[in-house]
């Protein structure tokens, strides 16, 4: 099934057009179950050319199946006995050649890519080539263009990272499914935006349970099964590292007291893990860039599920599996709510209720204050400050106080700032409360407000 790929669509449909003028090479990579194969066999349903899966088989094999693939596209089987009259071939015939798995061939020889780069080389100002590479391991594929020290640094004239669905297009996806407003946020929350997860639930109550906990589960053993192929051999190190940020611990110091890991050792795993795989996300404060309030998250919300959920807890879920689904279940709505200021951030950029803001991020200081969301103007000197309460006790004028003393601790433009304010609440507010919100001129949203917001935004 396709859905919800436009923007990608349209930025593939630019790079033929410029491949008429100048050869182009576009990597796709991101990690598995993103749909990077769907999405370019649908460009392909428009555009002539030919779909090549790498498998790590020997090199002769490989052009073996570009000799099959070649001939139905061309409607009679070329004979193709090297990388350079493959090249040459969907140069003459005006292709769109796609390699996918291309990290493979590094398996099938050390040599190759040195090989492609030499091609490549000789024929990139020649019209009419449009290369696109597909990789699945994202340390791999940025070692592979974006190292210096490789044959194939600098060669990609694009580089196209295909992230989860938003909040928008889950919805989207998932209410076209006739799930509910509560159980998409839920389900975002658990599954992020992965397509192939998505097409797996219903509107009930048994997903997590489903698709985690039975002996034959879809998802129990996906993490591991992604990541010790993206990590290899040393793929220990960065577990350890990855299930203490979902636990909560988010500093350099707390995943080393968790761990037991060297302060060093530590550094390396969230520096690769922050640059190379693109897993974690490194924030600081809204308005304070120093490094010493830094805090590490993990960008995949089922990575972060699953490891804090299931990989933490693998020896209990095979002694009491049971027992394991409960506890995964009382955290839910800790889980939900974290994600939550994550799905109002989208609606911000998107929406701009009160103005555009030029930056949006979380607050905290040394003291323990944490506002969840500030979003700034720098332009119009405007703040709104945010607190999010996903749980099923109404909100009452506490929380409002709360933020606005909390709100006075951030020194941006204190003196000229123009202020507002936003209370986000899954169970409604105490009738008081909106009283006083509304003579005040604060915001406030509740799940059916969210709803419109997201499906007007879908």
């Amino acid at each position: 099934m396709f859905t919800n790929r436009a923007v990608e669509l349209n930025a593939l449909e630019e790079r033929r057009r410029a491949a008429d003028r100048k050869s182009q090479l576009l990597v796709i990579y991101g990690r598995r179950r993103l749909g990077k194969t769907t999405l370019v066999k649908e460009f392909l349903k428009k555009n002539r050319g030919v779909y090549i899966f790498i498998e790590p088989k020997s090199d002769d094999l490989i052009l073996r199946d570009c000799e099959i693939a070649f001939g139905k596209a061309l409607g009679h089987p070329p004979r193709i006995d090297s990388w350079e009259t493959l090249f040459n071939i969907a140069l003459e015939e005006d292709l769109t050649l796609v390699l996918d798995e291309f990290q493979n061939l590094g398996a099938v020889s050390s040599h190759l890519y040195a090989k492609i780069q030499n091609i490549w080389d000789s024929i990139e100002d020649r019209p009419g080539l449009f290369l696109i590479v597909i990789g699945s391991y994202v340390g791999m594929i940025n070692k592979i263009f974006r190292d210096e020290k490789q044959p194939l640094f600098g060669r990609a004239t694009g580089m196209m990272r295909i992230e989860p669905f938003d909040i928008f297009n889950t919805t989207k996806l998932l209410g076209n499914m006739d799930i509910s407003i509560e159980r998409c946020l839920c389900s975002y929350a658990v599954f992020g935006g992965v397509p192939r997860y998505l097409v797996e639930l219903d509107n009930s109550d048994s997903n997590i349970e489903r698709l985690f906990f039975g002996p034959t589960s879809f998802l129990k053993e996906e993490g591991k099964n992604l990541l010790v192929l993206e990590f290899g051999s040393v793929h220990r190190g960065y577990f350890s590292v990855l299930e203490s940020i979902s636990s909560g611990r988010v500093t350099p110091s707390q995943i080393a007291d968790h761990t037991g890991l060297k302060p060093a050792t530590v550094s390396k795993y969230l520096g690769e893990l922050l640059e190379d795989y693109e897993m974690v996300t490194a924030e600081h404060p809204l308005t304070i860039g120093n490094r010493r309030y830094i805090r590490y998250r993990i960008r995949d919300n089922f990575f972060d599920f699953w490891f804090r959920n299931i990989h933490s807890r693998k020896s209990l879920i095979e002694i009491d599996p049971e027992a394991a689904l409960e506890e995964s279940l009382d955290r839910l709505p800790d889980i939900v709510s974290r994600k939550m200021e994550n799905v109002i951030r989208q609606i911000l950029i998107r929406e701009k209720p009160l103005f555009a803001p030029t930056e949006i991020g979380r607050w905290w200081d040394r003291q323990g204050n944490e506002i969840d969301l500030v979003a700034i103007d720098d332009r119009t000197s405007q703040a709104l400050f945010i607190e999010v309460k996903w749980t099923n006790r109404k909100t009452g004028w506490k929380t409002v106080q709360d933020l606005k003393e909390k709100s006075k601790l951030i020194q941006w433009k204190k003196q000229t700032r123009r202020e507002h304010f936003l209370i986000v609440s899954k169970s409604d507010f105490t009738t008081g409360c909106i009283k006083r919100m509304e003579s005040e001129g604060i915001m406030h949203w509740n799940i059916s407000d969210i709803e419109k917001m997201i499906l007007k935004g879908s």
